[in-house]
């Protein structure tokens, strides 16, 4: 698809020798970046706005899940580290 841009001349010079010193053409850098403009703004996939937050629920179904599944914790910190200045406190 051909499309007419207005892109001032300096930026178009500034562009153009940045194209010839990587070899490739202005019409390839700009569809480049049009590319990843689109990937970045989904997620670089064709996923629908519809399936993004039907994943990210599931998401949160399953932390959600794994919160109710933790067992619970039967020690202390304190169970854990000698604490000699505790006593020393007089705590």
């Amino acid at each position: 698809m051909d499309i007419t841009l207005d892109i001032d001349a300096e930026i178009i010079a500034k562009v153009s020798s940045i194209a010839a010193a990587q070899d490739t053409t202005l019409a390839a850098i700009v569809s480049e970046y049009l590319a990843e403009l689109v990937n970045h703004d989904h997620g670089g996939d064709d996923a629908t706005a519809g399936d993004r937050l039907q994943r990210i629920a599931r998401l949160r179904d399953d932390r959600d899940r794994a919160d109710r599944q933790a067992p619970t914790r039967a020690w202390t910190r304190d169970d854990l580290y000698d604490r000699p200045y505790r006593h020393h406190y007089g705590q």
